[in-house]
C-alpha cells in the first residue's frame, strides 16, 4: 500500500519523496556537465550518483518483492522506465561511457503525471488544440511575415558584409539574422542600462 498506493498519506509521502530524490538525481548529473563544477566536485558527485542509484535499485527491488505479478510490473510503462534508468550507472562498470545515459532518469519524473493525478489535466489540452486551430490563421501570417523579414535582413546582410564577413550566402546570412536573436534578447533583458558603444 505504502509502495504502490497513492490514495493513502503514507503511499503519497513515499512517491513525493520519491520524486524529490529524482530531482536530485537528475540535477547531479546536469552539474557534472558543467565543467567548472565538476572539476571541483567530481569525487563527491559521483558519490552522490553512486548513493541515488543504490537507492532507486532499493526500491526497484522492493517493487518487484511487494508486486503479485512481478512480471507486470517489470514490463509495464514505468517498470521499463525504471530499469532503464538504473541500467547505465551499472553497465558502466563494463562499458566505457555508458554513465552518459544516466540522464535517462529524468524520464521517471513522469511520475508527476500518477502521483499528482495530471492525467486529469490532459484533457485540457484539447481546449489548447480549439483554440490553435481557430488563431491558425493569424499564427500564419505571423509566421509568415517573421520569415519575410528573415530573408530581407539576410539578404541585406549578404550583399553589405559580404563572403569577407562570413555571410558567404543568403542562406547563411538569413541563419545568422535568426540564431542570435534569443542571445541579443537575453543581453537586453538583464543588461537594459549598460548597454554602451561597445555592445557587439
Amino acid at each position: 500500500m505504502v509502495i504502490y498506493g497513492i490514495n493513502t498519506p503514507a503511499g503519497r509521502a513515499f512517491d513525493i519523496a520519491l520524486l524529490f530524490f529524482i530531482f536530485l538525481s537528475v540535477f547531479v548529473i546536469m552539474l557534472e556537465t558543467v565543467q567548472g563544477v565538476d572539476k571541483l566536485f567530481h569525487r563527491e558527485l559521483l558519490v552522490l550518483e553512486w548513493i541515488f542509484s543504490i537507492l532507486f535499485t532499493l526500491e526497484y527491488a522492493l517493487r518487484i518483492f511487494c508486486s503479485r505479478k512481478p512480471a507486470k510490473y517489470i514490463f509495464s510503462f514505468y517498470g521499463l522506465i525504471d530499469l532503464l534508468s538504473l541500467l547505465p550507472m551499472f553497465l558502466s562498470f563494463f562499458f566505457v561511457g555508458t554513465n552518459v545515459f544516466s540522464s535517462l532518469r529524468i524520464l521517471r519524473l513522469l511520475r508527476l503525471f500518477r502521483v499528482f493525478r495530471l492525467m486529469d489535466f490532459i484533457q485540457e489540452s484539447s481546449k489548447l488544440k480549439v483554440a490553435l486551430l481557430a488563431s491558425r490563421a493569424k499564427i500564419m501570417v505571423f509566421l509568415f511575415t517573421v520569415m519575410v523579414i528573415s530573408i530581407m535582413i539576410g539578404t541585406l546582410m549578404y550583399f553589405i558584409e559580404g563572403p569577407g564577413n562570413g555571410f558567404t550566402s543568403i542562406p547563411r546570412s538569413i541563419f545568422y539574422t535568426i540564431v542570435p536573436l534569443p542571445r541579443l534578447a537575453m543581453v537586453i533583458w538583464y543588461q537594459p542600462r549598460h548597454l554602451d558603444s561597445s555592445f557587439p
